[in-house]
């Protein structure tokens, strides 16, 4: 989970590199993109290699059907 009004850190980009080598299957969720806050950020996400980020809202409950 990385943090969508922040936008992408060195942090997540040094997990992201950890996460990768793991080989595991990942989803990489955006929270705080409610509405079109995030969509920067959603788009900014996609360089750290996790495939398709998913703009997540757990303040306002958007995005969660395709967590599921």
């Amino acid at each position: 989970v990385i943090d969508g009004r922040t936008g992408v850190t060195p942090e997540d980009e040094h997990f992201a590199r950890l996460l990768r080598k793991s080989g595991k299957p990942l989803v990489l969720a955006v929270n705080k993109a409610e509405g079109s806050a995030g969509n920067d950020t959603v788009d900014d996400a996609y360089r750290l290699g996790l495939g398709e980020p998913l703009p997540i809202s757990a303040a306002h409950g958007e995005g969660f059907a395709d967590l599921y």
